[in-house]
């Protein structure tokens, strides 16, 4: 899988990790029982992001320190010149978070835009819109049964002016 693509390094795990343009994060480090961990020239591993407020994250370790990075965060780094230090937003162009590839990326300024962004994801409104229809047809049972009630009540007054003539 990894001699068809093309990785680059991790910008502060250099010889420990690497990714491509579509997420996929390559370790070059295995465990050695009591000896610790010993670096390989070719990967030993790929790893498997979890997923945490609909984001894939992965856990990074070099020996010296470890932290927990976002993977888009990481190909915008590595492939389109993103700056951790930056202020600005990372978004996906389909918004299915899961999709890190570099072509679906893009960066937002604004916070409050790229929210909304988030939002309004095609399964959202896909459930928007059959919670309204359920509250529709809610309404329109209630409606047809008052109808049924006031239709009652409108026979029976009938009736009871038909006895008075």
């Amino acid at each position: 899988m990894y001699l068809d693509e093309w990785f680059k390094w991790i910008r502060w795990y250099e010889w420990y990790y690497s990714i491509n343009n579509k997420g996929t994060i390559a370790s070059y480090y295995k465990k050695n029982g009591r000896k610790g961990r010993v670096l390989k020239e070719y990967p030993q591993s790929f790893l498997t992001p979890q997923v945490q407020n609909k984001a894939l994250i992965v856990n990074l370790n070099n020996g010296r320190w470890q932290r927990r990075f976002k993977v888009k965060k990481l190909v915008a780094e590595a492939f389109m010149g993103y700056d951790r230090a930056s202020k600005t937003e990372v978004c996906h162009k389909d918004r299915d978070f899961r999709n890190c590839s570099s072509d679906n990326l893009f960066f937002s300024d604004n916070h409050s835009a790229t929210m909304k962004h988030y939002s309004h994801t095609p399964e959202w409104e896909k459930r928007h819109f059959q919670l309204q229809i359920q509250q529709i047809e809610k309404r329109q049972a209630k409606i047809e049964n008052q109808k049924e009630k006031i239709d009652k009540e409108l026979a029976e007054a009938k009736e009871y002016f038909k006895k008075l003539w």
